[in-house]
């Protein structure tokens, strides 16, 4: 892995504020830190990013996938690979170098110049650094396997999911003004958006859960505060539900809000920091119902449907959940 001066670099503490400064360097080709602006549009190109910069595309990830986490500058909110190195090690490819104005203020170069590639075209280039990243990615495919596509069943090419999402952008950009929005618009424009995307049994789970959400439906995205959500959880606190459920509405509720403010930019962030979800330390757990062997035998014994009877014997004997068994099918 190293080589005198580092050559590959292994990172797990990309923060918001890199990401920013690594997707402009990517797609627009603007140097950052001690890189020139001469040299950054000859870059190898491995990575296109098109209408958004590496944190946003990012961001959008994690909020799909209700993935939560602070929304601070000094997040850490990426793991991944650097390919660099000093200057020495590319001098020993050919790459030709030249000194700048600059000064080395730290470590083992200290007060020497700033050397920067002398690129002025891609003949600049010599086949030995290009060689050098294409090792770079040999190496992190055979270490990590070679990145898989996702095909969505629903649609049948790229063109026609690029289509659908336009078409939902441009029936967003078409609502009334983004301020007069309820979470009763919301809830239904999630639900719109994602009968095409989940399951009919997640689906099914929004719809009983939406009862739940009642008390805020009146209440504007844009006035929406804390004094709303405690309110809501008053109310929730109310019900004879368990714990555990009022996280799944609680979850819910947060993920059509990551929902608004991916679509809408509505800015929750106020409210969304001082939300906390319910607690109840004199809660006894549920105690689990299952079939003891006999109670089980007794159970099979009137079922005649031998398909019935494999799919039973698989359930018990293997602790299997129907969604599991499914799959084996």
């Amino acid at each position: 892995m190293y080589d005198e001066k580092q050559v590959l670099r292994f990172v797990n503490n990309y923060k918001t504020k890199d990401l920013y400064l690594i997707g402009n360097e990517m797609n627009k080709r603007i140097g950052t830190g001690n890189y020139d602006s001469e040299r950054t549009k000859f870059n190898v190109h491995y990575k296109d990013i098109n209408g958004s910069n590496l944190y946003q595309e990012v961001k959008s990830i994690l909020e799909n996938r209700n993935i939560e986490y602070s929304h601070k500058t000094k997040t850490n909110i990426l793991n991944g690979v650097t390919f660099t190195s000093g200057p020495e090690f590319f001098m020993t490819l050919g790459l030709p170098f030249k000194e700048t104005d600059r000064i080395y203020q730290s470590g083992d170069k200290r007060e020497q110049n700033i050397l920067v590639p002398d690129i002025k075209s891609k003949d600049d280039i010599q086949s030995e650094v290009t060689k050098y990243f294409d090792c770079c990615i040999k190496f992190l495919e055979d270490l990590l396997g070679k990145r898989c596509r996702y095909h969505s069943k629903k649609f049948a090419t790229r063109r026609e999911a690029k289509d659908h999402e336009a078409e939902f952008k441009v029936k967003v950009k078409n609502q009334t003004e983004f301020t007069d929005l309820t979470f009763k618009d919301l809830i239904q424009e999630h639900f719109q958006y994602q009968q095409n995307k989940v399951k009919v049994t997640t689906l099914s789970n929004y719809r009983n859960m939406m009862i739940y959400l009642e008390p805020l439906e009146n209440i504007k995205l844009e006035s929406f505060n804390i004094r709303h959500f405690e309110m809501w959880r008053q109310f929730m606190n109310s019900k004879s539900i368990s714990t555990r459920y009022k996280n799944g509405v609680y979850k819910y509720l947060k993920a059509l809000m990551n929902f608004g403010t991916k679509w809408y930019d509505i800015n929750f962030v106020k409210v969304y920091n001082k939300m906390t979800n319910f607690t109840n330390p004199n809660e006894r757990k549920k105690e689990m119902a299952f079939y003891t062997l006999e109670e089980f035998q007794k159970f099979l014994s009137v079922e005649t449907d031998l398909k019935f009877r494999c799919a039973f014997q698989t359930l018990f004997y293997c602790g299997l959940r129907n969604g599991e068994l499914r799959g084996l099918t």
